[in-house]
C-alpha cells in the first residue's frame, strides 16, 4: 500500500469511500474554518477513489503538485488520471486506514491552510500534508506530501 502515491489521504477517508461522486461545487461560498479544511480533504480522496474527475479537476488549483515519500512527484493530471473507481483498490485502502489509524490535524494561516493526516497514537507522527488556498470561496488544493509509513 505504501507504494500507491496518496494512499495516506485515500486511507484517511475511507468513510467517504461508499459516498457517491461528488461534483463541483456551486458557487456556494465555503466557511473559512478548520472543518471546511477537513471536509475539503475527505471530499478529494473519496473523490479520487470514485473516479470523480470532474470534481478532482476543479479541486487541484493549477500547478499542483505530489510529492510520495520518495521524492517523487506528480502534477494535477497524473493525480486526475489515476482517479478509478475501483473496489479492489477501496478495499485495501480500508483494510490499510484500519492498520494505521489516523485523525486530520489543521492549521490556517491566512488563506492559506496545512492539513496534516497524523497517527492516532501517543507519538503523533505526520503521515501527509495537503495545502490547501482559499480562492473564491473555496478551498482549493495547491501541493501535498507523503510520508512513508511501516508496516
Amino acid at each position: 500500500m505504501a507504494s500507491h502515491f496518496a494512499a495516506l489521504r485515500f486511507a484517511a477517508a475511507a468513510v467517504f469511500l461508499s459516498a457517491p461522486a461528488i461534483a463541483a461545487p456551486s458557487d456556494k461560498v465555503e466557511p473559512h474554518t478548520v472543518a471546511a479544511v477537513q471536509a475539503a480533504g475527505k471530499a478529494w480522496a473519496a473523490a479520487e477513489v470514485n473516479g470523480d474527475k470532474t470534481y478532482l479537476e476543479w479541486l487541484l488549483l493549477p500547478g499542483y503538485r505530489a510529492v510520495n515519500y520518495a521524492g517523487k512527484s506528480k502534477d494535477k493530471a497524473a493525480i486526475v488520471a489515476h482517479a478509478v473507481a475501483d473496489p479492489a483498490r477501496k478495499a485495501e485502502i480500508a483494510k490499510w486506514k484500519a492498520e494505521h489509524p489516523q485523525k486530520p490535524v489543521v492549521q490556517i494561516f491566512g488563506d492559506t491552510a496545512v492539513l496534516m493526516w497524523t497517527a492516532d497514537a501517543p507519538d503523533g507522527r505526520i503521515n501527509s500534508c495537503d495545502i490547501f488556498a482559499y480562492r473564491d470561496g473555496h478551498w482549493r488544493a495547491v501541493y501535498s506530501q507523503d510520508t512513508k509509513v511501516d508496516g
